[in-house]
């Protein structure tokens, strides 16, 4: 498959901020413990570019003389030494320590030097992090990856934001949010008396391409909240809250068009506003996973205790998710709930493993 893409023959451009690390592969030198135990499928190589020595392996010079390293600062440095034909991108554990505005900045660097329908592959813990217009969730036999699916023009580097670890009045927003809710809620209850036939299982099978199309206002609705993150995924935000803004009348899932007000401010970098729409969305619905995991998320860095009870319960609201369920694959663009499941499991360790 590969072959078709790269051909037969192949060049590595390596880069690292530290040092240190260059050196280290210039020495050519590598203990067992460097190569995991979940790439073993791929040990076979070993063979072919390298030679065990005792407890080390020593990489051939026919390898390292199509491997060029440099060191590269990811946002700082332009990216001219790296070609722009570059087939395959391996990008690990690096996206995690950036904010949102900084992973765009820094992908779009790495996208302009792939070729059409190049492959990126970040980590289990990062694959859910991206959102790029045009880098194309692809998954296949459960690995997941990217592939460049157009052409776009360069970004422009965004303004830094440094989200401080205060205490947020997230609780007393929630409480306002209640007390204007018991208002709200009567008209809103009103307007679906108004409007009997819409039905928010209809809408969500249509969404995720369950049920055909129909001419009535499940559709329509339907077709809105596929819209809305079509928007939001094109980081069209301006667009998406309005269009949130006009569906929230007459739509019966309040918890879904605070989540996607969420996910907006998520994307945006706003932490605070964030938080208050995803538990403004648990108000409405305790048992929906994808707040509850949004918001451990968030607080994984911030406050790894209320992370840990918000993980704990996505994780056992999808370990006995019943059929007649709603379903939300229209909101995960491509991941599936066991995806979702693996990576609380994944941010669940850390997080007892910290607070032990």
């Amino acid at each position: 498959f590969l072959k078709k893409i790269i051909g037969a023959d192949f060049f590595l451009y390596g880069t690292d901020l530290d040092r240190q690390a260059l050196a280290h592969f210039k020495n050519g030198i590598y203990r067992s413990n460097s190569f995991r135990d979940d790439g073993s499928y791929f040990h076979y190589l070993l063979d072919r570019y390298g030679e065990k020595k005792g407890a080390e392996w020593h990489l051939s010079q026919e390898l390292q003389d199509k491997i060029q390293i440099n060191p590269l600062n990811l946002y700082k440095d332009d990216f001219s030494i790296i070609p722009n034909d570059i087939a395959l991108v391996f990008f690990r554990n690096t996206l995690i320590y950036m904010n949102d505005s900084e992973k765009k900045f820094v992908l779009s660097k790495v996208r302009e030097k792939m070729i059409p329908n190049g492959f990126l592959f970040l980590s289990c813990t990062e694959t859910h992090m991206l959102n790029h217009t045009n880098l194309k969730l692809k998954e296949y036999k459960d690995i997941y990856f990217f592939q460049k699916i157009v052409d776009t023009p360069m970004i422009n580097p965004p303004k830094l934001e440094v989200i401080e670890n205060e205490d947020l009045d997230w609780e007393i927003d929630l409480e306002d949010y209640e007390n204007q809710e018991d208002e709200l809620e009567k008209l809103h209850q009103q307007a679906l008396k108004e409007n009997q036939e819409i039905n928010i299982f209809t809408i969500l099978d249509i969404a995720n391409g369950k049920k055909k199309e129909i001419t009535d206002k499940n559709n329509d609705i339907a077709q809105q909240l596929v819209k809305i993150t079509e928007y939001i995924n094109d980081s069209d935000f301006v667009e998406a809250l309005a269009l949130i803004d006009s569906l929230d009348q007459n739509f019966p899932a309040k918890d879904i068009s605070c989540y996607l007000k969420a996910t907006i401010c998520y994307q945006e970098g706003d932490a605070l506003n964030a938080i208050r729409n995803y538990n403004r969305s648990l108000y409405h619905n305790q048992d929906f996973w994808l707040a509850h995991f949004y918001l451990g998320k968030i607080f994984f860095l911030l406050k790894p205790g209320k992370a840990l009870r918000e993980l704990e319960r996505c994780q056992a609201i999808l370990k006995v998710k019943k059929p007649e369920s709603p379903d939300y694959h229209f909101l995960i663009e491509g991941f599936s709930e066991k995806y979702f499941l693996a990576m609380c499991e994944k941010m669940l360790k850390e997080l007892k493993n910290k607070l032990i």
